[in-house]
């Protein structure tokens, strides 16, 4: 609940009650004084951890605790003894009120404990982080002291592949997410791709130096991998694919293609490794 709340009555009259007026009992506080903000402050020892953004500004109430638990504190010499935020348990919920306005970083933070407050956060806040894991258990590093490193390659791709088409919703999340609604998700999501970029390019990195890899500038090929891929993988969330091990085929002999020395690209084409698959690869769409 938002500052203001229970201030005037249905009519848009301020009422002659003490404020929040008939919202007292289930808010757990009252006041009777309030102040606008002439410049931004932030809340004591940043008790969201919204960093930079542990700011509120434009209003201020006075807010008096009557059983309600105040989450922070304004960062002020005189307002600092009064809380910003509290949360209060009334019948059977609860009821969390901001007596300022929020930044949007903070609001975001507010929201997401809220939301574990009521049991209400799972899985999704969390994508990222989960993805991330999961790919690091099925990508494993090349070993430079086996043999085919062609096949190597290609049992990572599996893995990822099957992975991908067992969680389409995840996938689609993470590729189709809409970029401005949630700040906090696109900032992590930005993260998640950069940090793959990153794994792509010391996988690069490693080839060059087993002499795999062509020398290119590293950054820009991961970079370059990780959007065909991200297109591949779109359109694997939308449509099953006739045949995992043409699709990783076609993969695997697209980036090859485009980073692998000369010397391998021969050697596996001659051992049979890398083969152009002619089949088709995409079936129809999921409905």
């Amino acid at each position: 609940m938002s500052f203001k709340s229970g201030f005037t009555n249905e009519y848009d009259t301020v009422r002659w009650t003490m404020a929040p007026g008939p919202l007292r009992k289930a808010a757990g506080f009252r006041y009777q004084e309030f102040s606008n903000l002439a410049k931004p402050i932030g809340l004591k020892d940043d008790p969201f951890k919204a960093g930079t953004e542990n700011q509120v500004s434009v209003w201020a109430e006075m807010l008096i605790p009557e059983g309600a638990q105040p989450l922070a504190f304004y960062d002020h010499p005189f307002f600092g003894r009064y809380p910003a935020i509290t949360q209060n348990h009334f019948g059977s919920g609860t009821l969390t009120y901001e007596g300022t306005v929020l930044s949007d970083k903070l609001q975001e933070k507010v929201l997401l404990s809220v939301l574990r407050v009521a049991g209400l956060t799972g899985p999704d806040q969390e994508l990222p982080a989960q993805v991330l894991t999961e790919l690091s258990r099925r990508i494993q590093r090349l070993r430079p002291d086996e043999p085919d490193p062609v096949n190597q390659l290609r049992d990572n791709l599996k893995r990822v592949m099957n992975f991908v088409l067992a969680e389409r919703e995840l996938t689609d999340i993470l590729l189709n997410h809409s970029v401005g609604f949630d700040r906090d998700l696109d900032l992590r999501i930005l993260e998640f791709y950069e940090r793959i970029a990153d794994a792509i390019q010391r996988s690069l990195d490693l080839g060059v130096q087993m002499n795999l890899v062509r020398p290119c500038d590293t950054r820009v090929a991961a970079y370059c991998i990780l959007g065909g891929i991200k297109e591949v993988v779109g359109q694997i969330a939308r449509r099953r694919p006739r045949d995992i091990d043409s699709l990783v085929e076609e993969i695997l002999a697209f980036g090859l293609g485009g980073v692998a020395r000369q010397e391998l690209l021969e050697e596996a084409r001659r051992r049979g490794e890398l083969q152009a698959s002619a089949r088709i690869v995409f079936g129809p769409k999921v409905e």
